[in-house]
């Protein structure tokens, strides 16, 4: 028996929870991907540091530091959603499994970037 509140009660999900089958492909799935840009996200990030000359700016250590921390959150980013997901929190570790995307859409707009101007 609920107990009896004045408060409503929290929305919860709609429609069918997501199947952890699904979920656990689409996280290995997403992992690999992120795996295989380590080489290019390497290759970028050593050129990019012997490129900028200029240590004396704010901006290139930025840069710099927000290209270096991929894999700190690539790593954080699998151990946290495997965790999640082996606590049936499903749609948690979805979204937490998305944290490496933005650095791999850079990255991959860099080397298109990078072979268009070449």
């Amino acid at each position: 028996m609920l107990p009896v509140t004045p408060f409503p009660p929290p929305p919860g999900p709609v429609g069918p929870p997501p199947s952890r089958r699904r979920a656990a492909w689409e996280l290995g799935l997403a992992q690999g991907v992120y795996l295989l840009f380590l080489l290019p996200w390497f290759v970028l990030g050593v050129g990019g540091t012997m490129g900028l000359a200029s240590w004396e700016s704010d901006l290139a250590v930025l840069i710099l530091l927000a290209w270096w921390i991929y894999p700190v959150v690539f790593v954080a980013g699998v151990a946290v959603s495997w965790s999640l997901f082996a606590g049936r929190l499903v749609t948690a570790a979805r979204w937490v499994n998305l944290a490496p995307a933005p650095w791999v859409l850079l990255g991959l707009g860099l080397i298109v970037w990078i072979l268009l101007a070449g």
